[in-house]
């Protein structure tokens, strides 16, 4: 058995429910691995993470892994090969009754974040994409839950927005018990940034040198995990709460069909299957965020993801399951 340590981009949760059902029902053992799991901060801070040198593999924010190649010399970073959400899952969280109704209202206003949430992050690109400047916005740093930073704006007016993922916040609004999922409302990044991607699999620049085979074991897996999870998302959240997940059953049930509904279920996954991209729309994105962040070069989507490793189309072409 190989091991390999894999830094996801939080503890067990619903949308996680593919490595667990994967890991419960021996996929990656049958490949020959074993993996060490462990959870990051977030999407973005999971791909920061990636260059401690801990990991073999991260599961995060594919934009910051954009970030992360601007940085360093061509063909030396770690490269994304399989790209679970085809939708970006960044937004803003408004109040429903609330001065902001469309991204230009954000002009003036205060919103709150945690410094390394990925909304946060690629603000200034969605404020592009918007037509204003980003420091028209007053962003401040908060603490706390996502459910927490909702209910103070909304209860005592801490803010005109919160920064998050859409199913994260209503998850923490649920695990709450909070009544105000309904006066919440959601700019989400994905209608002005409709090209950008989310959360993908990472793998090293040692690991892409020295052990291809398990690269590829490591996607198949992971690929078969997430064909089964979304055929019966009830077994996989059945193996998030086997794996010590802090939400209820119910919580992270919710959270995983919100996932499969939002970030899972771009058109182009009847084409493309789950896992792959879109190499000029991902292109589009590499360009977006080399403008909007300032980034010391463009990368090539080429150098970003690589399909190289993934099973054959009709192992990752399927339909959700109802639920």
């Amino acid at each position: 058995m190989k091991t390999l340590r894999v830094r996801l981009n939080h503890t067990p949760m619903g949308p996680l429910a593919g490595f667990f059902l994967a890991e419960d029902r021996n996929y990656f053992a049958d490949e020959g691995l074993e993996i060490e799991w462990s959870g990051a901060r977030g999407a973005s801070a999971a791909i920061a993470d990636i260059r401690t040198g801990d990991y073999a593999a991260v599961y995060g924010d594919i934009n910051s892994l954009t970030m992360l190649l601007s940085s360093l010399p061509e063909g030396t970073g770690p490269q994304a090969v399989f790209v679970a959400f085809n939708r970006t899952p960044l937004t803003v969280a408004v109040r429903a009754d609330g001065p902001v109704q469309t991204p230009r209202d954000l002009i003036g206003k205060t919103l709150f974040g945690h410094p390394h949430d990925s909304a946060r992050i690629f603000f200034p690109a969605y404020a592009r994409a918007s037509g204003f400047d980003v420091a028209d916005v007053d962003i401040r740093d908060a603490q706390g839950s996502l459910g927490q930073l909702v209910r103070a704006m909304i209860e005592d007016k801490a803010g005109e927005g919160v920064f998050g993922f859409v199913n994260s916040t209503i998850a923490s609004l649920s695990d709450m018990n909070s009544p105000h999922e309904a006066n919440t409302r959601f700019l989400e990044y994905s209608t002005v940034l409709p090209d950008f991607y989310g959360n993908a699999l990472v793998v090293t620049r040692a690991l892409l040198e020295t052990d291809p085979a398990a690269i590829q074991g490591l996607v198949r897996a992971t690929s078969r995990g997430f064909r089964d999870a979304i055929r019966d998302p009830r077994a996989g959240i059945d193996a998030v709460m086997a794996h010590g997940a802090d939400m209820s059953y119910a919580v992270n049930l919710r959270r995983f069909m919100g996932t499969l509904q939002r970030e899972m279920s771009h058109p182009e996954r009847e084409r493309l299957g789950i896992g792959d991209v879109d190499q000029a729309r991902l292109a589009r994105s590499c360009e977006q965020v080399t403008v909007a962040m300032q980034l010391d070069r463009k990368v090539d989507a080429a150098e970003l993801f690589s399909p190289a490793f993934l099973p054959a189309l009709e192992e990752r072409r399927f339909e959700p399951s109802a639920g």
